[in-house]
């Protein structure tokens, strides 16, 4: 009788610590010295105190403080801001958002490093967070984008190609830590990405993908560190080459997108309503309104109608911005271009009535305004309801005693 044997297979590799040696000692000899993560962590603890710096929120910054101080944002990109790909992943929105992000990243950057080797693991932290930026960018273009957890996702998923790819060599109970530590950073970026529009979700599906990627190319032995240098010298050229041409094509998308052209046209639009500059800064906010009709550009070229001198055209805006966004600013706008109205000779008994209603309300809203109780004392005036217009006036310069147009109506008022 012949008897077949089975093929016995390739060996199974052994966790480290089941011949002797601790995973932590063995990681130790492998990289001697994790100098990578701490110098990061202190990088975004440095891009926290600049936000301070600059005046940010220390809890709950805006999107506008964010853009001003380096975050990501599709039209700023589009007009050559690299930079701020790789700013953004530095700055937080926030210190609940810097605090959970710092602890997840403590708690598997320096195992990580120590896995991959130091340059390698900052350049897996580095395109894996500007795979992130580029994948927010091409899904939200017009949301200003911060914080280092595209990043952090990028090494998480190196982390996750290298126990793929290397199965049995690292102990099951250190992977089990390491999934606790995910699971509640993944909780974290789930509820705070919800509640925060400056979190973006789509640069961590971006930051992760990117960073398995770059971990499967740049993966090594850990019992033969120093072998297939080259292969993994490759693999980090390819991931290199990979991203800057996703960025070349993430460029070329956002300059071609509609709503990141309104956004820069209305950008432009703002440089010459600053400078008086009308007639281009009406057609430019026309240009963007046509794309994206929003209550800020429609108020903006309500504003530059007004300077101008079309009252109808600025009235019609700025109604048209405050049924879309009501705000004191667009009532205080109303305000205004009434009471422009009431200054031509064809306004009536009830143009100054209505004047004085919608000054009325802008006031309500905006009780601090000296300009708006100027606005109103002038329309008093002219219904010769001069006490009323006296303590409009005298209101206007106890909130600011530079006003000139309330200057020059105290002392016409008491010229009568």
């Amino acid at each position: 009788m012949s008897h077949s044997s089975a093929s016995p297979g390739p060996p199974i590799p052994e966790p480290v610590q089941e011949r002797g040696v601790t995973i932590a000692q063995h990681l130790a000899r492998v990289t001697p010295r994790v100098w990578v993560t701490p110098a990061l962590a202190g990088l975004i603890v440095l891009g926290f105190g600049f936000e301070l710096s600059r005046g940010v929120s220390f809890m709950s910054p805006t999107a506008r403080e964010l853009l001003e101080v380096g975050g990501d944002f599709g039209p700023s990109v589009a007009e050559g801001e690299w930079w701020r790909t790789v700013s953004s992943m530095f700055l937080h929105a926030g210190l609940l958002h810097i605090a959970f992000n710092l602890w997840a990243f403590w708690q598997v950057g320096k195992f990580t490093e120590r896995i991959f080797g130091n340059l390698p693991f900052l350049l897996i932290y580095l395109v894996s967070g500007i795979g992130g930026s580029l994948t927010s960018l091409v899904l939200h273009p017009l949301t200003v984008g911060v914080g280092a957890s595209g990043a952090i996702f990028g090494v998480y998923g190196a982390l996750l190609a290298f126990v793929l790819l290397h199965k049995g060599v690292l102990p099951r109970e250190f992977l089990v830590r390491q999934r606790n530590s995910l699971f509640v950073f993944l909780g974290y970026n789930v509820v705070f990405g919800l509640t925060q529009s400056n979190i973006d979700m789509a640069a961590h599906g971006g930051g992760l993908v990117v960073g398995m990627a770059a971990g499967a190319l740049m993966g090594r032995d850990l019992l033969r560190p120093s072998a297939l240098a080259a292969r993994r010298a490759g693999g980090a050229l390819v991931i290199c080459a990979a991203v800057l041409a996703t960025g070349w094509a993430v460029r070329r998308r956002l300059e071609a997108l509609p709503v990141v052209k309104a956004e820069r046209d209305a950008d432009l639009a703002l440089v010459h309503l600053k400078a008086r500059e009308l007639e281009p800064a009406i057609r430019l906010y026309t240009d963007a309104i046509a794309e994206e009709p929003s209550a800020a550009w429609i108020s903006n070229r309500g504003l530059a109608y007004l300077w101008q001198g079309d009252l109808a055209l600025a009235e019609k805006d700025f109604r048209d911005a405050d049924a879309r966004e009501p705000t004191p600013r667009t009532k205080g706008l109303i305000c205004e271009v009434r009471v422009h109205a009431c200054a031509q000779p064809s306004a009536t008994q009830v143009d100054r009535e209505s004047a004085v209603k919608e000054c009325s309300l802008a006031i309500t809203l905006d009780p601090k305004n000296a300009s708006l109780y100027a606005f109103r004392a002038s329309v008093r005036e002219d219904m010769n309801a001069l006490t009323d217009a006296l303590a409009d006036v005298d209101e206007a310069l106890r909130l600011d005693p530079n006003n000139e147009l309330a200057q020059r109506m105290r002392r016409h008022i008491l010229a009568h």
